[in-house]
């Protein structure tokens, strides 16, 4: 899975390795925390939605005080689309 964070307009960089299991991304951020300047900047979604047919959007908010940044964008590989992934997850498979 690829992971992609855009703060403020401006693509941030992971500071380390992101595992499934992490509660915060922790970046090299173009700039700190607008409300807290917490550095370095750790931030974590809020509000998973399909953003596109082979990625996830979410709100990217800071970890240390809930500021809403921008977006992060996880990025999976499928075959028919994310919707179509939903609706077969859900119990609405289609027939062929």
């Amino acid at each position: 899975m690829k992971v992609d964070v855009v703060i403020h307009g401006e693509q941030a960089k992971l500071a380390r390795g992101w595992g499934a299991h992490d509660a915060a991304l922790e970046l090299v951020a173009p700039r700190a925390c607008t409300q807290c300047g917490a550095m370095p900047l750790r931030v974590a979604g809020r509000g998973k939605r399909v953003g596109g047919h082979d990625y996830y959007e979410a709100a990217a908010h800071c970890a240390a005080c809930g500021e809403c940044l921008g977006v992060i964008r996880a990025y999976v590989n499928t075959i028919f689309g994310l919707e179509e992934d939903e609706r077969v997850l859900h119990g609405m498979a289609r027939v062929y």
